[in-house]
């Protein structure tokens, strides 16, 4: 229902900051700080089925951020024909709901396949819900008769996409009319959910379905008891030694006390699936994001054409990711829910390979 009473939101926003230059200009630094407030930003609201609509949008939201960004330039060396340049710069930002509106303490804000993305008051911004792994309060996982994980009834929080820090470096090199680009981004911290792994557990084909097990058998080979006979779970005490299976470890759910199992592998690794708190992965990352190399052609070779300056440049983007906590799943390419002015980088949805690029640039100048 459309709010005929909806106004805009309020910012205020104080920075502070410094930007020092040292050794003619050699050693360069340049510091901010900041903290920002968002008040009254337009919101869902639930309503009562009485009043004949489902949802409306009103104001009340009130979103605190505080953050500070640092970059350094640095010219280790300058001469007549060779110079080295490095730019470095590093970001921290901390959100945090304060409040959402005078009727909802939460509000979902987008859905993945088996999770959401949810913002809680009092709680810090980008929280991820799905069904969760339920441990004791060791945190250690409890186990059912099955030999299975037990796992939430409801939706919880498994999650947070906001990273502790984001950062890039770039080297830049000179040597007579050759230059050499050299461009890594990277990431600490902040959390993701993994599409592209629970559906590898859930067909089979992930490599971490396959291999062996602690007996040193095949995981897919047949789960035996002691006496040879094929079972779906077997308590780790009465398991034969030619058996297969996973080991899952953990406490009695009934009981309480320390408990492991053989399980079959098509059994545990089915009943992971749609469970988000078992996807969710570190977004840390370190990417070669660039790599250019270029060559000006002297002045005195082309004096004679209508052109100032002739620079070829060949490029490549997307080069290798250096690390990533899960092999083959760039963070820095994830799904992207957009809010306002926020990029949400929260699941990966399945994402294709990352592709690189190369290619060829010619500059003119007249």
């Amino acid at each position: 229902m459309a709010n005929p009473l909806l106004t805009g939101g309020v910012r205020e926003e104080k920075e502070i900051g410094m930007e020092l230059k040292f050794l003619q200009n050699r050693f360069g630094i340049d510091f901010t700080y900041f903290t920002r407030n968002d008040e009254n930003l337009p919101t869902d609201l639930t309503l009562t089925g009485a009043t004949g609509y489902a949802e409306t949008v009103g104001n009340g939201s009130i979103i605190e951020t505080k953050g500070w960004e640092l970059a350094l330039n640095l010219a280790p060396i300058r001469t007549d024909n060779f110079n080295w340049d490095i730019n470095f710069n590093i970001s921290n930002f901390d959100k945090k709901v304060i409040k959402i509106n005078d009727i909802v303490s939460s509000v979902q804000v987008a859905e993945g396949r088996t999770a959401y993305l949810v913002h809680d008051a009092n709680d810090d911004w980008g929280n991820i819900y799905g069904y969760n792994v339920v441990t004791n309060d060791a945190g250690v996982p409890l186990i059912n008769s099955n030999g299975l994980r037990v796992y939430s009834d409801n939706f919880e929080k498994v999650g947070n996409v906001q990273a502790d820090f984001n950062g890039g470096l770039i080297n830049y090199f000179r040597y007579k009319n050759f230059n050499l680009g050299i461009s890594i981004d990277f990431q600490g911290g902040g959390e993701y959910y993994s599409v592209t792994r629970q559906l590898l557990a859930y067909s089979g084909l992930g490599d971490f379905t396959v291999g062996d097990n602690s007996l040193g058998n095949p995981l897919r080979d047949p789960v035996l008891d002691v006496s040879g006979n094929e079972v779906n779970q077997v308590l780790a005490s009465n398991v034969g030694t030619g058996s297969g299976g996973v080991l899952v470890e953990g406490v009695d759910e009934a009981t309480g006390n320390p408990v492991s199992y053989y399980t079959s592998s098509y059994s545990y690794f089915k009943s992971m699936n749609r469970k988000a708190g078992e996807w969710i992965y570190d977004a840390s990352y370190v990417k070669l994001r660039q790599l250019s190399l270029g060559y000006s052609i002297p002045k005195k070779t082309i004096e004679k054409l209508p052109l100032d300056a002739i620079t070829i440049n060949l490029y490549a983007n997307n080069l290798w990711l250096i690390y990533s906590e899960i092999d083959g799943i760039d963070p820095s390419e994830i799904e992207a829910y957009n809010s306002t002015d926020d990029d949400i980088r929260w699941t990966e949805n399945a994402q294709d390979p990352n592709q690189r690029t190369f290619g060829l640039g010619v500059k003119l100048s007249f």
